[in-house]
């Protein structure tokens, strides 16, 4: 399966799919000690960086990943990074992010979550979502939480995790956020087969 890559609104934000010119970007992020010792990722590099978005780009050709820059659309400075991984066969997914230093306080990443949220239940399909975080980053629950994700249980580490964590998911079903929470605007296709992404002006969405 390969997904098309598409751009979302998200209110005040808009997210489109990396590109190779992100680089810069991308490498300057994993120089924030945050995001550094958050991440199962190293970029020390732009080489680095370069092969980071590639792995992305991949993801949308595969259909494995749907990975998107976060942006501020006056500006179109990137803000975050948020990544949808899809299980196969594709029923469940599971969703990791993270926000640039000069982007925080201004709910980034769970904005960008529940946007991501309602386009893989309402156009991909899928039944849930998890989102694992580790124990020690209670920021983290914070931002599940007004994303949408309830708090389901404590994991021991394993797999790709080498600390204990905590597990949140949100199914197709839950109830979304409150309206003072920006979420995705969606529409009705013309032949009423179901709903798709808003057509942001400007927003490229090519890679």
């Amino acid at each position: 399966m390969t997904l098309r890559p598409v751009c979302l609104d998200a209110g005040p934000f808009r997210l489109r799919p990396w590109r190779g010119d992100d680089a810069a970007v991308v490498l300057a992020a994993y120089r924030d000690p945050e995001i550094r010792i958050r991440s199962l990722s190293s970029v020390d590099d732009l080489s680095a960086a370069t092969a980071w978005i590639d792995e992305r780009i991949d993801g949308w050709r595969s259909g494995a990943a749907a990975a998107f820059a976060v942006i501020d659309p006056t500006s179109g400075a990137v803000l975050g990074n948020v990544r949808l991984r899809i299980d196969h066969p594709p029923v469940e997914g599971e969703v990791g992010y993270w926000t640039l230093p000069a982007a925080r306080g201004r709910r980034v990443a769970s904005t960008a979550l529940d946007a991501v949220s309602g386009w893989a239940f309402g156009v991909l399909g899928l039944a849930r979502l998890r989102l694992i975080h580790a124990v020690t980053n209670p920021a983290s629950c914070r931002v599940a939480d007004r994303g949408g994700f309830r708090f389901d249980r404590e994991l021991p580490p394993g797999g790709r995790w080498p600390t204990p964590g905590h597990l949140h998911l949100r199914g197709a079903g839950d109830q979304t956020q409150p309206p003072a929470l920006a979420v995705t605007r969606m529409r009705m296709s013309s032949t009423g087969e179901g709903v798709r992404p808003v057509v942001v002006p400007g927003c490229r969405s090519d890679i």
